[in-house]
C-alpha cells in the first residue's frame, strides 16, 4: 500500500515522526511524503532541508502521479484541508490524525471540515473520538490512538543536555523557551503581543530562548518583535534539537501547542498566554494567562506550582495505525460516507 502523508511545517511533522519511521520500516507500506507550506519558508527556516525521509514537493497533481492509496492529514491547518479536500474528489481515502479536538479561533471550523472529507479518524482523545460521533461519523472509521510524536520517540533519539547546550551555543543558564504564534482575529496586535512576552521573559540570571512563529498572518510582526531583542533566537530547529531543548527548558512561555502536548511528557512548566489554545484539555502543570498580565509573576508561579505529571512513552497508537493499515479494504464502503443521523 502507497500511504501518503501531508506535512506543512516543523510542528505536524514532529508528531508525524514515530509514525514515519513505522510506515517506512514495514514492508507492507511505501512511504509518500508530501512536502508543502512553511517548510518551503526561507523566512521560516526552509525545513524542508531538516526532513530526514525522501519527500515529494508539493500535493494537489502529485497524489494520482504517484499512485497513492490513502492520504494522511494532521489537525487543522488550511493545506490539510485543501489537500483532504482535493484527495476526496480523486476518490483517495483520507486518514485524519487529532481530529474531533476543541479549540477556538479559525482552527475550530477547519477541524471539523476536515473530518467531513476524512474516511478514517485517528484522534488522540475519547472525549474527541466522542464528538466526532456526535458529528455523525460512522464508529468503524474511528480509532483512538493517543497523541503521537515525542510519545512514541526512543530515548536514544534525545540529545544530551551537554552536547545540545553546545550545539546550540547556549549558556548553562537556566532556559526561558518561548514560542509564540499569531491568533486569528488578532493579527494587528501580534507584534505587541509578542514584544510584551519577550519583556515579560527578560530575567536575571535566566536565559530566554526564542523560536520563531508559525506563517500565519501577523507572522511577519511577530518575526519583527524578535529581532529587536538580544535573545537566542532560532528560525526552526530540526526535531531531535526542538525536542532536547524542550526537555532542558526549565519553563516553556508563549502559545504553542507544544506546551500542551509535548511539555507533559518531560514535566515542563507551561504559561500560556491568550486564548488561542482555549477550549484544549490541558494538562496539569500549565498556568493560563491573558495579555497584559504579570507574565513574570506567572513565570514564578510555574517554577513553584506549576511542574507537569511526567507521561510515559508508548508506541501504542502508532502499532494502532499499523494495523487499520494493514487490514484496510480500499472499497465502495470506505470511499462513501454516510451519516449516522
Amino acid at each position: 500500500m502507497k500511504v501518503a502523508v501531508l506535512t506543512e511545517s516543523r510542528a505536524d511533522y514532529g508528531i508525524y515522526y514515530p509514525l514515519l519511521k513505522a510506515l517506512r520500516a514495514d514492508g507492507r507500506f511505501e512511504l509518500q511524503l508530501l512536502v508543502t507550506g512553511m517548510h518551503l519558508s526561507r523566512q521560516h527556516g526552509l525545513t524542508a532541508g531538516m526532513i530526514e525521509f525522501p519527500y515529494h514537493i508539493g500535493c494537489e497533481d502529485k497524489l494520482k502521479r504517484i499512485g497513492s492509496d490513502i492520504l494522511f492529514v494532521l489537525g487543522d491547518r488550511r493545506p490539510m484541508l485543501e489537500a483532504a479536500i482535493n484527495a476526496a474528489y480523486q476518490n483517495i481515502p483520507v486518514a485524519h490524525i487529532q481530529g474531533g479536538d476543541r479549540t477556538e479561533t479559525i482552527d475550530e471550523s477547519c477541524r471539523h471540515a476536515i473530518t467531513r472529507f476524512a474516511h478514517l479518524h485517528f484522534p488522540a482523545l475519547q472525549e474527541s473520538a466522542d464528538r466526532l460521533l456526535k458529528m455523525g461519523e460512522e464508529p468503524w472509521r474511528i480509532t483512538v490512538v493517543g497523541p503521537l510524536g515525542i510519545y512514541a520517540m526512543p530515548d536514544a533519539d534525545i540529545i544530551p543536555r551537554e552536547q545540545l547546550l553546545r550545539d546550540l551555543h547556549l549558556s548553562d543558564k537556566p532556559i526561558i523557551l518561548v514560542i509564540q504564534h499569531p491568533v486569528s482575529g488578532q493579527e494587528a496586535m501580534a507584534g505587541k503581543q509578542m514584544a510584551d512576552t519577550l519583556d515579560g521573559v527578560c530575567y536575571h540570571g535566566w536565559q530566554p530562548v526564542v523560536i520563531y512563529s508559525n506563517n500565519d498572518p501577523g507572522s511577519a510582526e511577530i518575526i519583527t518583535a524578535i529581532e529587536e531583542y538580544p535573545y537566542a533566537k532560532f528560525k526552526s530547529l530540526p526535531y531531535r534539537q526542538f525536542i532536547s531543548l524542550l526537555k532542558e527548558s526549565a519553563v516553556i512561555v508563549g502559545n504553542s501547542s507544544c506546551g500542551i502536548v509535548e511539555a507533559p511528557f518531560f514535566g515542563v512548566p507551561v504559561v500560556n498566554i491568550g486564548n488561542r489554545q482555549r477550549g484544549r484539555r490541558y494538562a496539569t502543570g500549565i498556568i493560563n494567562i491573558n495579555y497584559g498580565d504579570d507574565i513574570k509573576e506567572a513565570i514564578e508561579y510555574a517554577l513553584t506550582k506549576g511542574t507537569q505529571t511526567i507521561v510515559k512513552p508508548s508506541t501504542e497508537g502508532v502499532e494502532k495505525i499499523l494495523e487499520v493499515l494493514g487490514g484496510l479494504e480500499i472499497n465502495e464502503r470506505l470511499l462513501q460516507k454516510r451519516l449516522t443521523y
